[in-house]
């Protein structure tokens, strides 16, 4: 399981597997955990690794920098969340390229009573 700080509880019920926004039953909470990716589109120094890497999720825009497509802006950072595993790994492996350290990935996990 990929949460052995909570398979403690012996409560865990995995709802919904497919998805990489997993659903956990703990008995009368309901764990979502989900990533985003962040982006900071103004450090870009126009490699075109991660549009190279990752096409479904990025692009090289008119400027020449590279555009985490689907995003939204908050400030300097663009955000887009990511929904399954495949595209986790993608572009965890973007980042992980990026040779200026400008991309990355944030769990986040949503808490809620049944």
């Amino acid at each position: 399981m990929a949460f052995p700080e909570l398979q403690k509880q012996n409560t865990i019920k995995v709802i919904n597997k497919e998805s990489f926004a997993l659903t956990l039953d703990t008995g009368g909470l309901i764990i979502m955990v989900k990533h985003n990716i962040w982006h900071k589109r103004n450090e870009c120094i126009s490699c075109g690794a991660c549009a190279a890497i990752c096409p479904d999720f990025w692009e090289m825009d008119e400027e020449g920098l590279a555009h985490l497509k689907g995003s939204t802006q908050d400030g300097e950072i663009w955000n887009r969340e990511i929904t399954t595993e495949e595209d986790r790994a993608k572009n965890q492996e973007a980042a992980e390229c990026c040779p200026v350290n400008i991309i990355g990935l944030v769990e986040k996990k949503e808490e809620k009573k049944k």
